[in-house]
């Protein structure tokens, strides 16, 4: 067996030299980045690998985050918050926007130290911010004094509910009536607005730094008053400058909303309730990697 063998690598050898053989691919090992963490909300997915996950003192420790988005992001920052007692001289990365369906890899160089004294594990920290859009469209259904009285004797009320629709996000936005819809013409209501936070990461506040709250109504409303945070003008609603929905426990203070429905002067009139908010969401996340003695 041993002579066959070397037998064998003679015969290549002598291939080799004599041209036979031009381009004889000698296997490379290449770096194998390891997936130390991953993640997934409605807005976004990201994964953080790193290479290697043993490191030797004064060598380079590479690490690569992958984002994914969901749906449209804009101002999107990676940063690495704590390096353990790794030195690096660019810890943040930044993309302006990222379209729903597109991805982005953010790499980072990271140096050992020179010397350790015992071996160790690194927890190196990372934060991951960007801005979306919270979005919620509803159908309002009013009718006349006339339609209202006999589709409430027949029990038809409920067939005339306007259809709803949320884009996903981790902001969830949920609408609601002091009265049952649909409504009747020249009916005094209250709207409300409540803002719950499903995911994991945080949203501080909503107002300032390029967030914002828009109400739009439809025409079948008026007299509209969304309280003392929100200007209100043509039956649009906007956060006013200098006002802020703080959350806490992932939840921030409703919106209520006062308003009436028009003498609509026709059986049925249906127009569209919109509700966009942009918010900042914020995640952190860690990787643990071996720092190893000399």
């Amino acid at each position: 067996m041993i002579k066959k063998a070397f037998s064998f690598l003679a015969l290549v050898s002598v291939l080799v030299l004599s041209g036979c053989i031009e381009n004889l691919q000698i296997p490379i090992l290449k770096e194998q980045f390891v997936t130390l963490q991953e993640a997934s909300s409605e807005d976004i997915s990201y994964t953080i690998q790193a290479y290697p996950t043993e490191i030797s003192p004064s060598k380079k420790l590479r690490i690569r985050v992958k984002i994914a988005a969901n749906k449209d992001i804009e101002n999107l920052w990676v940063n690495i918050t704590d390096t353990c007692l790794f030195s690096s001289k660019n810890i943040a990365k930044h993309a302006e926007k990222l379209g729903a369906g597109a991805q982005r890899v953010f790499s980072f160089s990271l140096q050992a130290p020179k010397s350790v004294d015992m071996e160790m594990d690194c927890w190196i920290r990372f934060k991951i911010s960007y801005k979306a859009n919270a979005t919620l469209v509803k159908d309002i259904v009013v009718l006349s004094e006339r339609e209202y009285t006999q589709r409430a004797k027949r029990g038809e009320l409920s067939q005339l509910r306007g259809e709803e629709v949320k884009l996903p996000s981790v902001l969830n936005l949920k609408v609601t009536f002091s009265e049952p819809e649909p409504f009747k013409e020249k009916e005094e209501l209250y709207m409300y607005i409540d803002y719950a936070n499903l995911g994991s990461g945080i949203i501080e506040k909503i107002g300032g730094s390029g967030t914002s709250i828009a109400i739009r109504f439809p025409d079948t409303l008026e007299n509209v008053n969304c309280g003392e945070k929100f200007s209100c003008e043509n039956n649009i609603c906007t956060l006013a400058t200098n006002k802020f929905l703080e959350f806490f426990e992932g939840k921030a203070e409703r919106t209520t909303c006062e308003l009436q429905t028009k003498d609509i002067r026709k059986p049925i009139s249906t127009g569209k309730l919109i509700v966009v908010a942009k918010y900042k969401y914020e995640l952190e996340d860690y990787i643990i990697v071996k720092l190893k003695r000399r």
